[in-house]
């Protein structure tokens, strides 16, 4: 997903990101830490966008 988004910020010739955020949900059993995926790391520091984790899923646990 992040790397749609990256291209339509470049196609669209976006200065600044469409995304205000991203949120993290679950038990936090992820593939690797946010961090270290490079794609996403580059992406959310070049534009600055928080990030938060929490245990709750998107379904209202």
């Amino acid at each position: 997903a992040m790397e749609k988004i990256q291209t339509i910020t470049e196609e669209r010739g976006l200065e600044m990101s469409p995304l205000s955020g991203i949120i993290i949900t679950g038990d936090g059993r992820h593939v690797m830490p946010v961090e270290e995926v490079p794609v996403i790391n580059n992406y959310v520091e070049k534009h600055q966008i928080p990030i938060i984790t929490t245990p709750l899923d998107t379904l209202g646990s």
